[in-house]
């Protein structure tokens, strides 16, 4: 008995010990093999070397990386996490899942295993509801596009633990237009459950009732979805938003997405340079956006996630009517198998979204449950950037479903990025047979 106590008492030494240790590790600095020591999240101030090994492949990025174990008695609790980059301008806080050595970061662009993430710019702050498991906390540095070519710097960032008490008063912060944070996050099955509500004013309505009520009775018999209609008149971009916002947060039936048909008003994204939709605004419904003097969003906090999912059918200036009911009956003939296409799938991803569009990319593989009938250009497998004439030239073939992670450089632009022209992507709509469905994600000009 005397050894058994004994072996009990060192063994909870040695443990005691080692949690110590990881507690009190707050070192960044890779050890030879790459290995860092885990800490465990605590509120304070510390030191990050970021650099100076660049990872070419994602426009020499440089990283600073910290082990983080988060412990269950952690769980649900909100993590902020504020920089002082001493004036560098494009960095990123980040969250990896796992922990990443130091010296295999070129994993990060084959496999992506980003969970959260701050918006890029000087002294960037994340906002993090913690899930107990292990993780890599990222500071990223662009020294190119920052304009120092420093690659390697020191930064200090804070690290504050909200308790159940503070939560409230850091949800009233969200009030204060200096605060650019959100504290939501995406559950897994927010676009799994639910109906789905199409929303259409008046006078559109009077004009498509037929064409609407055929849609929404095709789509419950083919896919099992109900739609719910709603036909009002909206002002602003902001009442489309709250109308939206009730439906999903003070609803005993939550919406899953929601379709917008028509001339609605839509929330336009830009800068001095570009402008275009997007459907952040409707989508994201508890995050924090800014606008310019033109009504443009010009900032979103992407931290965490949205709430739902939200599609257009927005017809183009000339013959709007006519357009809508054209573009109904084609969906009802494909509903009914009237219409089909040689291809049911075309998957464009530029070769630096490998990773993090793997999942993506699964999510519409899965629909046709193989590789059968689907086009894949670029980046799954391949290392080239795709270009514009090239993405037009297979577009043209007709497909049911295109999704693209495209790059808005240089080949898109000069190349083809006529397939984007305008807000409303006119150059799609001029192609055919072109694609029923467009689910795009680009940088830059388009959207």
């Amino acid at each position: 008995m005397r050894r058994k106590t004994i072996l009990l008492i060192l063994t909870l030494m040695l443990s005691l010990t080692s949690m110590e240790n990881i507690e009190k590790s707050s070192s960044t600095l890779a050890a030879p093999n790459g290995h860092l020591s885990p800490v465990i999240p605590h509120n304070g101030t510390y030191k990050c070397i970021v650099g100076p090994k660049p990872i070419n492949k994602v426009g020499d990025v440089v990283l600073g990386i910290v082990w983080w174990h988060i412990p269950k008695e952690l769980a649900g609790k909100v993590v902020v996490i504020t920089t002082d980059t001493d004036g560098h301008c494009d960095m990123t806080v980040e969250i990896w899942t796992g922990y990443i050595l130091m010296n295999e970061t070129e994993w990060w662009v084959k496999n992506a295993p980003l969970i959260a993430g701050s918006q890029h710019g000087r002294n960037p702050m994340l906002v993090w509801r913690m899930i107990p498991g292990n993780y890599t906390l990222v500071f990223a540095h662009w020294p190119y596009s920052c304009g120092c070519k420093k690659f390697r710097i020191e930064i200090t960032y804070n690290v504050t633990i909200l308790e159940k008490g503070e939560w409230y008063n850091w949800m009233a912060n969200l009030q204060n237009p200096n605060v650019k944070i959100k504290l939501s996050q995406m559950p897994k099955n927010v676009i799994k459950k639910g109906r789905v509500a199409l929303l259409i004013n008046p006078s559109d309505y009077q004009c498509l009732r037929e064409w609407i009520h055929t849609y929404i009775t095709d789509a419950y018999f083919k896919y099992g979805v109900n739609i719910s209609l709603y036909v009002r008149d909206f002002k602003d971009i902001h009442e489309v938003r709250g109308f939206l916002r009730r439906l999903y947060f003070n609803n005993s039936n939550p919406i899953r997405g929601a379709i917008l048909v028509g001339n609605l008003p839509f929330p336009i994204m830009g800068n001095k340079t570009y402008a275009y939709y997007s459907t952040r605004y409707y989508e994201d419904l508890d995050g924090y956006f800014e606008f310019n003097e033109d009504g443009w969003m010009e900032w979103w906090n992407n931290t965490n996630g949205i709430e739902i999912w939200v599609a257009i059918i927005r017809p183009p200036s000339a013959f709007p009517i006519e357009s809508l009911r054209w573009y109904f009956n084609k969906l009802h003939m494909y509903y009914t198998g009237l219409l089909r296409v040689e291809r049911r799938a075309l998957i464009a991803v530029d070769h630096s979204w490998r990773g993090a569009t793997a999942n993506l990319a699964d999510e519409v593989l899965t629909v046709y449950k193989s590789y059968d009938n689907i086009t894949v250009m670029g980046g799954l497998k391949g290392e080239y950037a795709i270009h514009g004439m090239e993405f037009m030239y297979y577009l043209q073939s007709g497909y049911e479903i295109t999704a693209g992670w495209i790059h808005g450089g240089f080949s898109f632009e000069a190349g083809g990025g006529d397939v984007f022209e305008g807000k409303n992507h006119e150059g799609s709509r001029k192609l055919k047979l072109g694609s029923i469905i467009f689910f795009m994600s680009t940088c830059g000009f388009t959207n």
